[in-house]
């Protein structure tokens, strides 16, 4: 699943949680257990609604997208980020 800057979020996370609910993913391209796929759920369901309280694992995930906002034109908000590691990441890039 690859991001378009074009494509309704609405779709665009629905598409997600179908492509992992379905788990069409596990056990064909990576194995994770139940533990670590409920992490990855939550991470993809949840990774455009701005939160940042989460499970060291989802925050990283979350904070790999944000940071990767250049790519659709947009400026990651350090606000936004869940870690001091990309809060540092991203006073280096503006």
């Amino acid at each position: 699943m690859t991001h378009n800057a074009e494509m309704n979020t609405e779709i665009h996370s629905t598409a997600i949680v179908q492509l992992n609910t379905h788990n069409s993913i596990r056990g064909k391209w990576f194995d994770l257990s139940n533990k670590e796929m409920r992490l990855l759920d939550e991470a993809l369901t949840y990774h455009s609604d701005g939160y940042t309280d989460a499970d060291i694992t989802v925050q990283t995930c979350w904070d790999a997208d944000r940071l990767d906002l250049g790519r659709v034109g947009v400026q990651p908000s350090e606000k936004k980020l869940c870690t001091q590691t990309a809060k540092n990441a991203i006073k280096k890039i503006v």
